[in-house]
């Protein structure tokens, strides 16, 4: 039987899922202080009030003014998202009167019984805990966290809606074992400082049980407007079906001595020392294919637009006006990003 699958809002983590999270399930997503955890959570709840879907978000972690900043941050419209933000047990009673229990496990009892409450109340579609950290520190102990959090799974499965479990990770090895055992699926962030450029950021899908999906590390950006995923790249998937067929360069002797020009749907490398004529031939190829109405992406690392287009000028290639009718796209590209 197909599954049901929901959106998570960021279209490359989709693709990386078979089309979305299988529904009425629950997720855990690890990763470190400022990996994009938040903005995963809050792009899954506004793409369920696109789905016209009650959504309830529980921060632990943020206020609501806070969730409100992040949310003006990236020009969201948290209207729509129930935002719920309990308060543990600790005012009610001074924590030199628990006698019997530790203080943390009354307070995490308290805490966990104050959400499942929203969540009967609210009978939401879909729900994000932000995050797990507070809870895991009541809890002390595993098997503490391991019992209230089934309490709350089995809750969650009597409303059938889809979870999102925001973990927060201090260390890389700081996992709860206990945590992915019953959660249906695992997705993974981290980032990396490099020596020179900017951070890199990744995904991993740890696990969907029941579910085929694309392993591996994939690339993520956080941008105005939330998380992006880059897919790494599958040559069977890439492939682009069809005949092949032979590109002309424009020129007839290099045809000539490409045996009549490029192959459709293969790559070329040009190989030479500095001022031996690459980004000549590769213009070369750029204007004969305007020239025949299709399209060219050209990516500069090395120059500007302005010093190509003033080569091109210089060479009488009419590429410009290819530029100008969106034919031939130029985009520049820092090597340290």
């Amino acid at each position: 039987m197909p599954q049901e699958l929901v959106r998570s809002g960021i279209p490359g983590l989709d693709y990386l899922l078979g089309g979305g999270f299988p529904a009425r399930r629950m997720y855990l997503v690890h990763g470190p202080t400022g990996s994009g955890k938040t903005t995963l959570g809050a792009q899954f709840a506004i793409e369920g009030v696109r789905a016209n879907e009650t959504t309830l978000y529980v921060t632990l972690a943020e206020s609501h003014e806070e969730m409100q900043q992040v949310a003006e941050s990236h020009g969201w419209d948290l209207r729509g998202v129930k935002l719920f933000a309990p308060q543990t047990g600790e005012k009610d009673l001074p924590r030199d009167q628990y006698t019997l229990f530790h203080p943390g496990e009354v307070e995490l009892t308290d805490l966990i019984n104050k959400i499942i409450e929203e969540i009967r109340e609210t009978q939401p579609a879909r729900v994000v805990i932000d995050s797990l950290a507070d809870i895991r520190l009541l809890a002390r102990d595993p098997l503490i966290l391991l019992r209230q959090m089934r309490l709350l799974r089995a809750t969650l499965a009597d409303v059938h809606c889809t979870v999102l479990l925001l973990n927060n990770l201090l260390r890389s090895n700081d996992r709860s074992g206990s945590l992915e055992t019953f959660a249906h699926g695992i997705i993974e962030l981290e980032y990396s400082d490099n020596l020179y450029g900017a951070t890199r950021r990744c995904i991993s899908i740890i696990k969907v049980r029941g579910t085929r999906y694309v392993s591996g590390r994939h690339d993520a950006k956080i941008t105005t407007g939330g998380l992006v995923v880059y897919p790494r790249l599958v040559p069977e998937a890439s492939a682009v079906p069809g005949e092949t067929s032979l590109i002309s360069s424009g020129s007839e002797e290099l045809d000539r001595l490409c045996g009549g020009g490029l192959e459709s749907g293969s790559s070329t490398m040009l190989i030479g020392s500095a001022g031996t004529g690459k980004s000549t031939v590769a213009a070369q190829f750029a204007l004969a294919a305007a020239e025949r109405g299709e399209a060219t992406s050209m990516f500069l690392f090395d120059e500007t637009d302005r010093s190509c287009r003033l080569r091109w000028e210089g060479m009488n290639m009419p590429l410009m006006q290819y530029v100008e009718q969106g034919l031939v796209r130029t985009c520049n590209v820092d090597p340290t990003e």
